[in-house]
């Protein structure tokens, strides 16, 4: 379509229905300002308003599109231009949807390289463990170490102990690599130089290799530090635990819950739970790990019945027990031995009966 041609058509055929162009915009629902841009020449009408022009104006489409009146001259060029003129709007169409679908795939493949490298960067980035040590004189219980790919986060817990000082170290070549050395230990944090055998890609060769020095009076004792491995990121996807268990109330009373658990504890949707004067006892339904808790001598039990293993902790005494073989870093285990076995037919052996 030629603009400048098409409109001057336009405009005489107006006119020649005596018609102004608020009017035509008016019968055509459009702006008059359009209509404008039509006759002079600046834009040719869009194909949905073929229809309209054509039914007002009483001319065929091959006149629209030529702008001229058809004679017996002119006939057969004005078939091809109608022709040329949708055969151009077919390209023109082909190539925009050539151009979407480019786009499309585009940015397809950012989003996919995206979460690739967000996969990447998060994926098995977070470490957490339980961090605990004894020697002779001295317990240290609970403690956290959290790894990320930025930063370090090391807590010793709750040190029941008086102490001046207090040095965290690596061995590499009998050489001591200062971790920490200082006298407020609340929590360490800011860990990631690359010599630090705290930082999340030197650990996993470092666990049997961290020290502390605890030093009173010039006077030094050192524990080996030793790391439990709690959490890691590794899930695909979260799971909604609660709504899993809604699905199915019974399912995890039946398949989870000990016999000897369910008929004596207090079970809600996820834990089961028993007061006895001292004692209190409470199983998770989803990890099955049970925990006892004694106030008066202050010791905890923690049984996983995932992998059979027992760990108890005490002011005097740590230790891990794992599928019956005892773990508890002093060169004789009878103390400990002794423990267990009072442990195993008191609390264990009903439930595991």
């Amino acid at each position: 379509m030629n603009p400048e041609k098409v409109g001057k058509f336009l405009k005489e055929l107006r006119e020649s229905k005596n018609i102004s162009q608020y009017k035509l915009a008016d019968i055509m629902h459009v702006d008059r300002s359009l209509v404008s841009k039509w006759e002079n020449g600046k834009i040719c009408p869009d194909q949905k308003y073929f229809e309209d022009l054509c039914k007002i104006y009483e001319i065929d489409v091959k006149e629209l599109i030529e702008g001229e009146r058809a004679t017996e001259e002119n006939e057969e060029e004005l078939k091809r231009g109608i022709f040329r003129f949708f055969d151009f709007q077919d390209k023109k169409y082909k190539k925009a949807r050539r151009f979407s679908i480019g786009l499309i795939i585009s940015l397809v493949t950012i989003i996919i390289t995206f979460l690739a490298y967000y996969f990447y960067q998060t994926y098995n980035t977070i470490r957490i463990y339980k961090v605990y040590g004894e020697s002779n004189n001295y317990v240290i219980n609970f403690g956290l170490l959290v790894l990320t790919r930025d930063n370090s986060y090391l807590n010793l817990g709750s040190l029941d102990f008086e102490y001046d000082r207090i040095t965290i170290y690596s061995l590499k070549d009998e050489e001591k690599i200062i971790i920490f050395d200082n006298a407020d230990i609340r929590l360490i944090s800011d860990l990631p130089s690359y010599d630090s055998s705290l930082n999340y890609d030197n650990f996993k060769n470092n666990t049997d290799n961290i020290y502390v020095d605890i030093i009173v009076n010039d006077k030094v004792e050192t524990i080996q530090l030793h790391f439990d491995n709690e959490y890691v990121n590794k899930s695909f996807l979260f799971n909604d635990y609660k709504d899993d268990f809604d699905k199915n109330e019974n399912y995890l009373f039946e398949d989870s819950i000990p016999k000897y658990i369910k008929e004596h504890y207090i079970c809600s949707s996820d834990t089961c739970s028993l007061l006895e004067s001292e004692n209190e006892f409470i199983y998770y339904i989803e990890s099955r790990i049970i925990n006892y808790m004694n106030t008066t001598e202050s010791f905890n039990i923690e049984y996983n019945f995932n992998n059979d293993i027992l760990k108890y902790n005490s002011d005097k005494n740590n230790f891990i027990v794992e599928s019956g073989i005892i773990n508890c870093y002093r060169s004789s285990c009878d103390k400990e031995k002794e423990i267990y076995d009072e442990i195993f037919e008191k609390y264990l052996k009903p439930i595991l009966q």
